[in-house]
């Protein structure tokens, strides 16, 4: 799949009906394509496991918050005396991220040596 047609798909899944975030998702596609690469040792995203890329980009696109100037995080502390809230930020989400997809990406992992 060409990467046009990966960016009307993404776009598609994601609800975007112009092209103003086509910058972040063409590099959503470029980062997904370049862990899939990475993990399963080949040179391009083999052609099974396409949809595959665009899935990853579409949670990467949420859980980044690439779409906000601001990520927003879950909340991992409430104080009420004083009022305190404080909230995780997402991070590099590289291993831990793959381990959604790692049953799809183990059937084109190639031994690296």
């Amino acid at each position: 799949m060409a990467k046009e047609e990966q960016l009307t798909t993404l776009r598609t899944l994601l609800g975007i009906t112009d092209d103003s975030k086509d910058t972040i998702l063409g590099f959503l596609i470029d980062k997904g394509t370049d862990m899939i690469c990475n993990y399963c040792c080949v040179e391009t995203v083999p052609l099974g496991i396409e949809n595959v890329l665009l899935s990853m980009c579409v949670d990467m696109y949420r859980v980044e918050s690439l779409g906000q100037e601001k990520a927003e995080g879950t909340v991992n502390k409430i104080s009420e005396g004083d009022v305190s809230v404080s909230f995780n930020t997402t991070t590099s989400l590289s291993t831990t991220f793959l381990r959604n997809y790692m049953a799809q990406l183990n059937c084109f992992r190639k031994v690296g040596w």
